[in-house]
């Protein structure tokens, strides 16, 4: 048998002030509601609050909310873009690359990584700039 859980005071006088209400519909309409509400930004509890013309409708929370997510998306997708094409300019600009020995294809070096070092410990003594006399 299950024993009653004591509630505090406060939570039955909430409880008894804000009853549990519940409707069945068709389960189009349920998303329908919930794809308003989300993009409205509002609970159930506004949403029925504004119908019944208990509250308002707080479009400018909404626009603010709404000016906030697409700065925040372009932001985040300029950023990644951005940052894809510098670093590809870069590496095909200023990449450091040999051809592997073993199958031909390009090795790319990174700067102060374990072949970079090797490739300077190998060259050290047989490269010069172009400009140099011999």
């Amino acid at each position: 048998m299950e024993e009653n859980k004591h509630k505090p005071p406060s939570r039955e006088r909430y409880e008894k002030r804000n009853p549990v209400w519940s409707v069945r519909m068709p389960k189009e309409w349920i998303e329908t509601l919930e794809l308003q509400l989300k993009f409205n930004g509002q609970s159930r509890r506004d949403f029925l609050g504004v119908a019944l013309k208990k509250q308002t409708f707080n479009d400018e929370k909404i626009k603010v909310t709404w000016h906030k997510e697409g700065y925040d998306q372009g932001n985040k997708e300029g950023y990644e873009k951005g940052y894809n094409e510098g670093y590809n300019k870069g590496m095909n600009d200023w990449t450091i690359w040999v051809y592997c020995w073993r199958c031909g294809k390009t090795i790319n070096i990174k700067p102060n990584s374990d072949d970079h070092k090797k490739l300077i410990d190998q060259t050290q003594g047989h490269l010069s700039h172009s400009i140099c006399p011999q």
